[in-house]
């Protein structure tokens, strides 16, 4: 599954001169070889709310080098935006599946839905069609109507596949172990969903101790809830039980 994809982390690029882009600002754009590896993800990311960027490119593409620095320059700006890189050529089949005739094309998806599209490398119009669908996650206060974005996994399948997509990320992802018995678990449930929708540039993961009992042993989990926060493949910090301020404050702390 690994050999499926390649994660690109970059740090930031003069070519795209906005003030809003810190050049040591790491980028993740995801890239897929495989449609095993493009499904998995798919499956795993096509009920978020977050807006994915499909990059549809080839590699003798001119417009495609031209507009690439652009990419990754975005990708550290709108860090609460899922970039994707499809070469039309290794996976033809996802091309037409979203009508892609013309490269570079970028096609913005949220829900599994086209929600925008941009034919051609037109870095200013990408930029603001961006800005535009992603702004609706952008206030950094707890909005109760806001819409958060919490992946549960049922199987270790599912659970590999998302593993070997971001475990290079410097992205934080908030590994939330519970169980339907759990009292303090169901109890801390909201404050989890309020948090996802206030740290939309961290990805949150609700994993069933019972459904996976060999992803919890493989994290030492003893107690639920706990929360193991990564960041690129490492434990970087934990809590454990349901202390919502001390989560908070760590993944404040964590999430740059």
């Amino acid at each position: 599954m690994g050999s499926g994809y390649s994660s690109y982390q970059n740090h930031g690029s003069s070519f795209f001169a906005s003030p809003e882009v810190v050049p040591s600002a790491p980028s993740t754009i995801l890239t897929f070889h495989s449609k095993t590896a493009w499904k998995a993800h798919w499956e795993t990311n096509k009920n978020s709310t977050k807006l994915m960027v499909m990059n549809f490119t080839a590699s003798w593409c001119g417009p495609c080098r031209t507009i690439e620095p652009t990419i990754k320059a975005l990708a550290a700006k709108f860090t609460d935006v899922i970039f994707v890189k499809i070469d039309v050529d290794e996976l033809m089949s996802v091309s037409e599946e979203w009508k892609v005739q013309t490269m570079p094309t970028f096609v913005l998806v949220k829900k599994g839905m086209e929600v925008d599209k941009v034919v051609g490398a037109k870095k200013d119009e990408l930029e603001r069609k961006i800005e535009r669908q992603s702004s609706f996650f952008a206030s950094p206060e707890v909005v109760p109507s806001a819409p958060s974005t919490i992946l549960t996994f049922h199987s270790k399948t599912a659970w590999k596949a998302h593993w070997e997509t971001y475990k290079n990320s410097t992205k934080l992802m908030v590994m939330n172990f519970t169980a339907s018995w759990c009292g303090p678990c169901r109890t801390i449930e909201p404050t989890i969903k309020a948090l996802a929708a206030k740290f939309t540039d961290v990805v949150f993961v609700k994993i069933d101790v019972d459904e996976l009992m060999s992803v919890s042993e493989e994290w030492k989990v003893q107690t639920m809830p706990t929360f193991v926060l990564v960041k690129k493949g490492m434990e970087v910090d934990k809590v454990v039980g349901a202390k919502k301020d001390e989560l908070e404050r760590k993944i404040e702390r964590q999430r740059f």
